[in-house]
């Protein structure tokens, strides 16, 4: 006899026929029919799950019945964990509410939840959540055409950021392809950044491709470096005095276009940071004091 404790579960290989009651079906020459080459699962609970048989009490095998799979505890998860499943066989998902699956197909069952295995199926991997903090924050890239967390589409080969605080499962159709934590910016220090392809970046500003400009205080104390951006390098602020004076050659307009092969004039007190494409001609220069007989 073999003994199912609850939260247990077996498989056994030619299950033989029940009816609607239970009772096992007879063929004409009195033997108990048997499904050959089928696999069932067997579990103590009722589960209200047709491909799953259940057994309160301990039962023995028919013959041509075989143990496939033995007496083993179900797999528990927990709110921070997930199994990638792989669709074997087409069969129709009770649990998910009668989604159909078909051979190839992968999906996610997300923990807490107690998981209890379908012939149809096969386990791929275990996957734990990753937590987002205000430290670390991850790149998406879609495998194949899907929809986001925020049910926004993205198309097959799309990167973008992950932020939303929290433990975080990505879906089948979504790998992570790098970790990225912010870059502070100071008043003395930004960023220079360069648009790897024309996009619209966090600020609502649209960037063309090759295009390099600077994030400074005045637009955000910190800044994490989007998968259409590429992180150039640290700009430090010039800072002149009263005894000093520059040229800066290619001065930028406000609207940020170069007055290229201009130059101009700045003199101190002042602080500002070079744009990209300026810079110091001569670096600093000291000013000339006159006095009376000078």
């Amino acid at each position: 006899m073999i003994n199912l404790p609850p939260r247990n579960y077996c498989i056994i290989r030619n299950p033989i026929v029940l009816d609607e009651n239970g009772v096992p079906v007879l063929n004409n020459h009195g033997e108990v029919k048997v499904k050959f080459g089928h696999l069932e699962v067997r579990v103590q609970e009722d589960l209200g799950i047709h491909q799953f048989k259940t057994y309160r009490e301990p039962f023995p095998l028919y013959p041509y019945e075989q143990i496939e799979e033995n007496v083993k505890k179900c797999t528990t998860l927990k709110d921070n964990e997930a199994l990638k499943l792989k669709c074997l066989r087409p069969f129709n998902d009770e649990r998910f509410g009668g989604v159909q699956r078909f051979p190839e197909d992968t999906w996610l069952m997300k923990g807490p939840s107690t998981y209890y295995p379908f012939v149809d199926e096969s386990i791929v991997e275990k996957v734990n959540a990753v937590v987002i903090t205000n430290e670390v924050v991850v790149v998406l890239e879609a495998t194949r055409d899907t929809d986001d967390e925020e049910g926004k589409p993205r198309i097959a080969g799309e990167r973008w950021l992950h932020t939303k605080l929290g433990a975080f499962i990505p879906s089948v159709d979504v790998t992570i392809v790098d970790y990225r934590s912010p870059k502070v910016i100071t008043e003395k220090k930004c960023i220079q950044l360069r648009a790897l392809k024309t996009a619209i970046d966090v600020y609502g500003k649209e960037r063309k491709a090759g295009e390099e400009w600077l994030i400074t205080l005045e637009t955000s104390s910190t800044h994490i470096v989007s998968p259409q951006e590429e992180f150039v390098n640290d700009v430090y602020i010039t800072a002149l005095s009263s005894q000093d004076y520059c040229f800066v050659v290619n001065p930028i307009n406000p609207d940020g276009t170069h007055r290229y092969g201009e130059r101009e004039l700045r003199k101190g007190e002042c602080k500002f940071f070079l744009n990209p494409g300026e810079y110091l001609e001569s670096g600093f220069i000291k000013i000339h004091t006159l006095e009376e007989n000078d």
